[in-house]
């Protein structure tokens, strides 16, 4: 699956900002910085320019001039400090007034874009430096019990702010500060993953190509979204011509106690095959649910095997006791780039087949009272 970085890689533009051409002031004050630089910087899609510098006498004062005709994002930075991300916007002046540089202090008047885009990057920040903290004192924890309890934290603090970016979206999606959550990053990978977010790509771009069609960011993530989908329906074209001959696409991997796991061996059985991430947030009703159906069912005749694509190996097996998961349950190390998903067509997870005896698929995607129905009509 390919990557897209927004705000630490980013294309140069040839931009013209001479002060007798713009319609945007970026101004304000930074304390405790007298005689050093302040410098301002254009965030395209791929690419960070610098587009202005200023020396800060002893007021601390600044101010930058630029000229955009929709929300663009730009970053003030300081030697030594985190970059502070701000939205220039059409005719407005913003006033940024930055109390300690150091500790990313700083508040914003003029502008409710800057000012959205500030919550948003202290939340990440705020978990990069929670996770972060955790990590190191697991690596020097030799008591279990308390080992336990610090991966609940660092699960938690993941889950939070997943929950955080997809409440911002749901709440904001025709935001360009939408576009900026879509593509943080906690670690290596993005706080929203695909394809389990997918619908919050589409949200964002489809309401971005509406308010401001023009704008790089809108282009970026619609183009996105369809490759994405071009990317699906071509992957399950060829899943259909390899698998045509075939029964069932391959599935290998080693279950929560280390043991070999091939579906091949399940000829004959009746199996629900669900594909899951059992540590993402508001999993514990789904989990609950397939709890009962194989205590219902299991006796009868049920294989229960759920294959899962969580990014942390620690937290999924963590996730396998806290649920008390007593049928078979795979990790896919490969997380939301796994080529299961491709082979089998999932493009949105939870997921699910419901496998008859002759190794056919007979259902897909039944949840509920459907699935109970559907699995005791099947074992009769």
């Amino acid at each position: 699956m390919k990557r897209i970085l927004l705000l630490s890689t980013i294309i140069a533009a040839t931009l013209c900002y001479s002060c007798s051409d713009t319609n945007s002031k970026i101004e304000g004050t930074v304390k405790n910085y007298e005689g050093k630089k302040i410098y301002l910087d254009h965030i395209d899609i791929n690419q960070i320019t610098k587009i202005d510098s200023a020396e800060l006498g002893n007021s601390g004062e600044f101010t930058f001039k630029v000229k955009v005709e929709t929300p663009e994002f730009y970053q003030l930075r300081l030697k030594g400090c985190e970059n502070i991300y701000i939205m220039a916007e059409k005719d407005s002046t913003q006033t940024i007034n930055i109390t300690n540089p150091a500790e990313y202090e700083y508040s914003v008047e003029g502008s409710t874009l800057s000012s959205e885009l500030k919550k948003v990057v202290s939340h990440l920040s705020n978990a990069r430096k929670r996770l972060h903290s955790i990590y190191l004192a697991m690596a020097d924890e030799v008591d279990q019990s308390k080992l336990e309890t610090l991966k609940k934290s660092a699960s938690q603090t993941i889950l939070d702010q997943i929950q955080f970016s997809r409440k911002y979206i749901i709440e904001n999606p025709g935001s360009p500060v939408a576009y900026f959550v879509l593509y943080q990053k906690l670690h290596d990978d993005y706080v929203l993953t695909l394809p389990t977010n997918l619908n919050y790509y589409r949200a964002v771009a489809t309401n971005l190509d509406i308010k401001y069609p023009n704008a790089k960011y809108s282009k970026f993530v619609k183009n996105h979204v369809l490759r994405l989908i071009e990317e699906n329906t071509n992957a399950q074209l060829n899943t259909l011509i390899n698998t045509y001959s075939r029964d069932l696409p391959e599935l290998k991997l080693k279950d929560s106690k280390g043991k070999e796991f091939d579906i091949e061996k399940l000829r004959g059985k009746t199996i629900l095959l669900d594909f899951a991430m059992i540590t993402e947030q508001g999993t514990v009703a789904y989990q609950k649910e397939l709890g009962e159906i194989y205590k219902k069912y299991s006796g009868k005749g049920l294989v229960i095997v759920q294959v899962c694509f969580d990014k942390s190996k620690i937290l999924w097996e963590m996730a396998v006791r806290e649920h008390d998961i007593k049928w078979t349950c795979l990790l896919d190390e490969n997380s939301v780039n796994s080529k299961i998903l491709t082979d089998w067509n999932i493009s949105t997870i939870p997921a699910n087949y419901i496998i008859d005896k002759n190794f056919k698929i007979v259902g897909k995607n039944q949840f509920g009272e459907n699935l109970s129905d559907y699995i005791k009509d099947l074992l009769k």
